[in-house]
């Protein structure tokens, strides 16, 4: 048994065991499965089969705990295809595609084509050989036209050399009728298994994909192949070329939008140009809704076959897929008319100038407390990664982001995902993902490429975000580089974590400040600490700002401007606030949550998040006046009301104007004050305690400058009533 293959099982395994801990189920589901199959390859090996397969029983038996349970989505346990081994390995045979309803109104049926050659060596196909059939896969056999192209000019062999059976490294004719079929999906070569079926009408006539003479039929059976790992019948919705390449050849995809103001068409120029001599990318070309061009067909793909320059001029050759003819439909066009006339570039890169590859596997979780909820349906979540290369490098690194299409579109417009890159010196989550770094766009497709250009640092933290349904969503993150690398998943906690969910608190009045009614937590720190580092995090619906105010107290703030700050978020920010306290004294502290406009977000859910490096008790702090009788009054501006308490007990009052200015309220016998507050030059309410009051009657006297909202709270009712409205 091979130990470094092993290590990586049993490193999965125990990673599935500690998401489940955490309660991260979706995450656990994923990495129990992903240490399935790695055990199951290591029970290949004849001598340790036993163990490798007890180990992937355990797996299996809590992967299924976990789905019979309700605890992860059926969407998660849908089927995943298995890695391509050897042309010998068994995998069970997929149905065909369904016809698409044009196909059957040409009455086509299966059939086997198994006296057609499956590919010819002394016959090579170039770029405009290939025809699209009843089948609109537009994207598809533009890619197709590009591989040729690109086999005829630099005498490779992509695509074709994923077919099974082969021999000498090219395939032929399957003597039981069945191919596989190498496709690259999530990261790594998968195997799917088909049969020599293919639509064919009445007449003979191929309904599906096929070169224009010269007949094989490797285009045919990949793209049956491409369609059944799509999911999908002849009936296909369409993709990118760019992402139809990159299953068929490995090549790395990157979409260019170049209708953005941002794009930039002399670098784009020169930096295609010279890949392309030296066969180091292949390239298409897509149209948006409405094109301004009478030749150009709206959402299609039109494949690149070449660039060249004639004196000052710069060319691009495209072709269309869509055609009946023997006609090649080569078109050349100027590539100022190229940036106006289509929507965006869809390039592919070759993997081979990157030698080291690192591929890390995850799942986005829509209910983890770190999410972020967009509306009703939609929500945020951000993972991080660490990305430490052994030295300083001259060329791009790219990172490539593939999500999982199989539980949505494609091109979902509720799905975007976006890779955000910060140079880093150290293994260290970041708390503040929203800037500073380079920041990617989010974008509706299933792959997303950053290129990180060479920089001094040989560190970097990275944010794989995504913006989507609150489905759970796995995704594979590949890292390529040109020196060696080490690349890891940043822990979702440190040593200690605390998580507390509660709602939004409706205020007592429009004039009653955040302090009386928000929620507030006592923090503490304990003593003979060395000043540990704490992060905060407040994450709530989109459409609530929010704000964090740390400060040095441990009791219920009622006058924020009056408090010992320790930290603060600053401005209210939608959905989310981090705050990184690098260095925390001991002691114990009051967490202030604020929630801008709270009359419109009462009862909206939020989730605290106390991260820290040493142990940080946290408890949730009483509302004013909880276990209390209430009792509330609109007083005029200036006003003595009497005061009838039943019984021995203290009282507490609070009072608010509208506007800012003087304000003072006490509590007095007739010949005695007993307690008195004043609002400070910034405020507009004040905050009153009493000492225990013995039954009886007394004055309260309100004077400010407009009506006052007055709330009082004690162990008995009491009551108020109007003594005098006359200035005091």
């Amino acid at each position: 048994m091979d130990p470094a293959a092993e290590a990586v099982a049993k490193a999965a395994a125990a990673e599935a065991v500690e998401f489940e801990l955490q309660k991260k189920y979706n995450a656990a589901f994923f990495q129990y499965t992903r240490a399935i199959r790695l055990f199951l390859e290591l029970a290949r090996d004849d001598s340790n089969v036993t163990d490798a397969r007890r180990m992937a029983e355990r797996c299996l038996e809590r992967a299924k705990r976990l789905r019979d349970t309700g605890r992860v989505p059926k969407a998660l346990g849908t089927k995943a295809w298995p890695p391509f081994w050897s042309e010998n390995e068994h995998v069970p045979m997929e149905p065909s595609p369904a016809l698409s309803s044009q196909q059957i109104e040409q009455g086509a049926q299966m059939q086997s084509l198994r006296d057609v050659p499956v590919y010819r060596a002394d016959v090579r196909l170039v770029g405009g050989d290939m025809q699209q059939g009843c089948v609109s896969d537009c994207s598809f056999i533009a890619a197709l036209e590009i591989v040729a192209e690109h086999n005829a000019r630099w005498g490779t062999n992509l695509a074709c050399n994923m077919l099974y059976p082969q021999q000498d490294g090219v395939p032929y004719v399957s003597p039981d009728g069945t191919y596989k079929v190498k496709l690259y999906m999530h990261g790594s070569l998968r195997c799917v298994h088909i049969n020599d079926m293919l639509p064919v009408s009445p007449d003979g006539l191929w309904l599906c994909t096929k070169p224009r003479h010269k007949t094989q039929l490797w285009p045919a059976l990949l793209e049956k192949a491409y369609l059944v790992a799509k999911r999908s019948g002849y009936a296909f919705r369409g993709s990118h070329s760019s992402m139809d390449l990159y299953m068929l050849t490995g090549w790395i995809p990157e979409y260019i939008p170049m209708d953005e103001p941002t794009f930039q068409s002399e670098k784009t120029w020169l930096r295609l140009y010279e890949a392309w001599r030296r066969g180091d990318c292949m390239m298409a070309l897509s149209t948006n809704a409405t094109v301004a061009y009478a030749d150009l067909e709206p959402l299609h793909c039109y494949g690149i076959l070449a660039l060249s320059t004639q004196g000052n001029d710069r060319i691009v050759t495209i072709i269309n897929p869509w055609k009946i003819s023997d006609v090649s439909h080569r078109v050349n066009m100027s590539w100022t008319d190229v940036r106006h006339a289509f929507d965006a570039l869809l390039i592919n890169w070759n993997p081979s100038l990157y030698p080291e590859v690192q591929s890390i596997q995850g799942v986005w979780e829509a209910q983890s407390d770190s999410a972020v909820r967009l509306d009703d349906v939609r929500t945020a979540q951000t993972e991080q990664y660490h990305l430490l290369l052994q030295h300083v490098v001259d060329r791009p690194i790219l990172l490539h982001l593939e999500r999982d299409a199989s539980t949505c579109d494609e091109f979902d417009e509720r799905e975007y995902t976006a890779l955000h890159v910060y140079p880093t010196l150290t293994s260290q989550r970041r708390a503040d993902t929203g800037s500073g770094g380079m920041m990617g766009v989010y974008m509706n497709t299933a792959h997303t490429l950053c290129t990180v250009e060479p920089q001094s640092c040989t560190q970097y933290t990275i944010a794989v975000s995504r913006h989507g349904t609150q489905i759970p969503m796995p995704y594979t993150l590949t890292a390529y580089a040109t020196c060696p690398m080490e690349f890891c998943a940043l822990p979702q906690a440190w040593s200690h974590r605390a998580v507390i969910h509660g709602t939004w608190r409706a205020p007592l009045h429009a004039a009653a400040p955040d302090e009386w009614y928000q929620p507030q937590y006592r923090l503490t720190v304990q003593e003979d600490t060395f000043l540990p580092r704490v992060q905060l995090m407040l994450t709530t619906v989109l459409t609530v700002p929010v704000r964090l105010t740390l400060c040095r107290s441990g009791e219920r703030i009622h006058c924020l401007s009056t408090a010992l700050k320790t930290a603060c978020t600053g401005n209210f920010s939608r959905g989310m606030v981090v705050s990184d306290v690098q260095a925390l004294q001991p002691g114990t502290y009051t967490l202030l949550l604020s929630a801008s406009q709270p009359h419109v977000h009462a009862g909206q859910w939020y989730a605290l998040t106390v991260e820290s490096s040493v142990p940080v008790h946290v408890e949730s702090l009483p509302a004013i006046g909880a276990g209390m009788y209430h009792r509330k009054v609109l007083s005029p501006a200036s006003c003595v009301w009497k005061l009838d308490v039943p019984r021995r007990m203290p009282l507490v009052v609070c009072a608010a104007q509208d506007s800012t200015g003087p304000l003072c309220v006490s509590i007095t016998t007739h010949s005695h004050e007993l307690a008195t507050a004043h609002a400070f030059d910034d405020t507009h309410y004040v905050f009153l305690t009493t000492t225990a009051l013995d039954a009886g009657t007394y004055l309260l006297r309100v004077n400010g400058m407009a009506p006052v909202h007055v709330d009082m709270f004690g162990v008995q009712p009491v009551t108020l009533a109007p003594h005098s409205s006359e200035l005091l």
